[in-house]
């Protein structure tokens, strides 16, 4: 994402009223509110404590309770489905072929990610999140 970024900052305010940098700019918008409303829910719903050892989690992800409401009610991964947003939201900014492949590859990234996510939350929340997993998608309400 960072390459993507100093890739296509030259081009960031250029044109901004044409369509693909104002869909780059919802895309951005979109991403910044819901890594804020993702984290909120983990602090508020998820309760987190010191009872997670997982290093690589930051404090606001060691909850103790599965959140399913606000976005997650929606959506498994809001933080990542954010990441998607503003990765691509920032390939809208200057369309390349170098850009195509940075950002595919960053979404690949991602949903690797949260694949390996859902199984540290299956091996945590158990059958309760094996069905949660059956009522939304993982990034995109409805559709993925």
């Amino acid at each position: 994402m960072l390459a993507l970024l100093v890739l296509n900052f030259p081009r960031w305010t250029y044109a901004p009223f044409t369509p693909h940098q104002v869909a780059s700019q919802a895309l951005q918008l979109i991403a910044a509110v819901l890594v804020v409303h993702a984290v909120r829910m983990l602090r508020k719903a998820g309760r987190p404590n010191n009872e997670r050892h997982e290093t690589e989690l930051y404090s606001f992800e060691k909850t103790s309770t599965l959140v399913t409401s606000g976005a997650y009610r929606y959506i498994r991964h809001p933080m990542y489905a954010s990441l998607l947003f503003l990765t691509w939201g920032i390939f809208l900014k200057d369309i390349s072929l170098l850009s195509v492949v940075l950002t595919v590859g960053a979404s690949i990234a991602i949903f690797v990610t949260a694949l390996r996510d859902e199984a540290e939350c299956r091996k945590h929340f158990g059958a309760a999140y094996v069905e949660y997993m059956k009522t939304n998608k993982r990034f995109i309400p409805f559709l993925f």
